[in-house]
């Protein structure tokens, strides 16, 4: 693959050598050149292809919505050295090995899916999209559309819009930005954590408004990075999942989750309780630790939605 000139000024960056190949990445997947395969070669028992299910979405229209906003700074977290392989987290503890192929039809994009904690041997447990070390520098991002520069002379920035996806939140995001070159911006990752991070608080302050009982709202802010979950909207059984991890890495705040969990286990039908311990299930395996997961489980194989929890 014939590569772009890099401007100097981006050198320094995460993402800057992977430009190219994420933008041949989004075509691909545009065009739904993807070849998926599953390691244990069994995509319907799939853990993640059956939350997709549950919520209405297939694992191929997921996947190239994905691929279809991937960043050249995640690439750079993502990357086997010297290959043209990329080792991506989708969360929910499936890993997908993305690499660039090539056949007699032209490029195409090679997904195979595991559901084994491959992220955990290596150099990649060095690297987090939440470590300082994504700090240290600015991230390479593709940008979607571009304002007028503006400020002191000598300072000039540009508002620039573009879009990152982590898992299943996709967001948005507006910076204002000083390099810029062929549709690519230099951003500091603050700039794209924080949106996350508000991202988790907008679908709390939705829940608590939709199931706190009473007038005073307490606030809850976990870390994003130890929250795993779909998307806000999709089903009741979403935000128990959403709640209880929220749950395993709050350290004040913990009584408010199990109030959200009480009240929207009382407003759902007792027939939802058979598919919300297997989504459950499926989300956290049969051993999960958690207290609060235990308790709804209980609750649930004991035939009662309206029960209180603890």
């Amino acid at each position: 693959m014939q590569r772009s000139k890099i401007p100097d000024s981006f050198e320094d960056c995460y993402g800057s050598r992977f430009v190219d190949d994420c933008r041949a990445i989004r075509r691909l997947a545009a065009a739904n050149k993807i070849d998926i395969r599953f390691e244990s070669g069994i995509g319907s028992d799939f853990r993640l292809v059956k939350l997709l299910e549950s919520c209405g979405v297939s694992i191929r229209a997921f996947l190239q919505g994905y691929l279809g906003v991937l960043q050249p700074y995640s690439l750079e977290f993502f990357w086997q050295s010297d290959t043209n392989t990329w080792l991506v987290s989708l969360g929910y503890r499936t890993e997908m090995v993305l690499e660039l192929c090539e056949n007699s039809n032209g490029q195409y994009l090679s997904l195979v899916l595991s559901e084994r904690n491959l992220l955990r041997s290596g150099e990649m447990l060095t690297r987090s999209l939440d470590k300082e070390n994504f700090l240290e520098k600015p991230c390479a991002v593709l940008i979607d559309r571009k304002g007028f520069p503006s400020g002191a002379v000598g300072n000039l920035r540009t508002e620039v819009a573009f879009i990152v996806q982590r898992s299943f939140i996709r967001s948005n995001i507006k910076a204002r930005v000083k390099d810029i070159q062929n549709g690519v911006a230099l951003v500091e990752y603050k700039t794209i954590r924080d949106v996350y991070q508000d991202k988790l608080s907008e679908i709390l302050n939705d829940l608590q408004s939709t199931y706190e009982n009473g007038d005073i709202v307490r606030e809850i802010t976990p870390d994003f990075k130890d929250v795993a979950f779909l998307s806000n909207g999709y089903s009741a059984v979403n935000y128990i999942c959403l709640l209880l991890d929220c749950f395993e890495v709050l350290s004040k705040g913990q009584n408010v989750i199990i109030e959200l969990v009480n009240n929207i286990l009382s407003e759902m039908p007792v027939e939802s309780a058979s598919e919300l311990i297997a989504t459950l299930i499926r989300r956290y395996g049969v051993n999960y630790s958690n207290a609060l997961y235990q308790q709804v489980i209980s609750i649930c194989d004991n035939g009662g939605l309206q029960c209180t929890v603890i």
